[in-house]
């Protein structure tokens, strides 16, 4: 049946064909596009045409690559960057055609997607690695007891344990930091709150604590962990300690600062 098909009949096909489609000369030089491309193209498609990419406009020399990958930028009725996604076919005869699909829906939903992540990851609470309460809630739990001991005038201290060490493969690392949390959740009373800061740093926060009970949790927390250490010799981890106490007229800022200040 595609025998029968005649020059208008064609014509009429590729006219009506949802994608672009660029038919490119072996010297590189574009000998064709059909109307959809034009469309997509708008001013710029007479200046492609005959031409090669060393003349194109800037960015569409990407139309010429194999598997392109083409931004066009917004013209005329057209608001928002166009992308289009590009296959090549080789004719026996040396010429190339391009045939290119409108992606900009899928791109929008991906920036979408991006975005909705973002926003997920802003809501995230708790550490990825360990499980434990992340640097966002550990703020705003620290932030609460600075309220509280501010309105009420009850004790409240925050340590500040650096670990040293910590290398290794993911898994290891992953392994080690599985270790600390037990142990930490271990000696952990109700009302204190223990998470992860950063890579290598925890928080605890204890309320009803002064600065003397804070050093005695710091240095049994050591004590732990080099046990735990001498238990397992492929975790060769220790921990320096930082302390504060809450004083009248601090804010979370202050506490922290004099925590990491007194890292030993």
């Amino acid at each position: 049946m595609l025998d029968t098909l005649d020059t208008d009949t064609c014509r009429e096909l590729l006219a009506a064909c949802p994608l672009g489609l660029l038919l490119i000369a072996p010297d590189g030089r574009v000998e064709w596009m059909n109307d959809r491309l034009r469309e997509w193209l708008g001013d710029a498609a007479s200046v492609i045409l005959g031409h090669g990419a060393e003349t194109a406009p800037e960015g569409l020399a990407a139309l010429w690559d194999d598997e392109a990958s083409v931004a066009i930028p917004p013209h005329g009725d057209q608001a928002e960057t166009r992308w289009l996604l590009g296959h090549t076919y080789r004719l026996a005869d040396g010429r190339r055609l391009q045939y290119f699909s409108d992606a900009s829906p899928m791109k929008q939903l991906l920036a979408e997607r991006d975005d909705l992540l973002a926003e997920l990851d802003e809501l995230t609470v708790t550490d990825p690695d360990t499980g434990m309460p992340n640097r966002r809630a550990l703020s705003a739990q620290l932030a609460t007891e600075v309220a509280r001991s501010r309105r009420y005038g009850n004790p409240l201290s925050a340590i500040v344990m650096r670990l040293e060490g910590l290398e290794g493969s993911a898994e290891a690392i992953r392994q080690v930091l599985v270790a600390i949390r037990n142990l930490l959740n271990e000696q952990r009373r109700w009302a204190d709150t223990i998470g992860r800061l950063d890579e290598d740093e925890f928080l605890f926060i204890l309320p009803e604590t002064g600065l003397e009970a804070a050093r005695h949790v710091a240095t049994m927390t050591r004590e732990r962990l080099d046990r735990l250490a001498t238990e397992n010799p492929a975790m060769k981890v220790s921990a320096r300690f930082g302390m504060s106490e809450w004083r009248k007229g601090d804010d979370v800022g202050l506490m922290m600062q004099r925590a990491r200040e007194a890292l030993g």
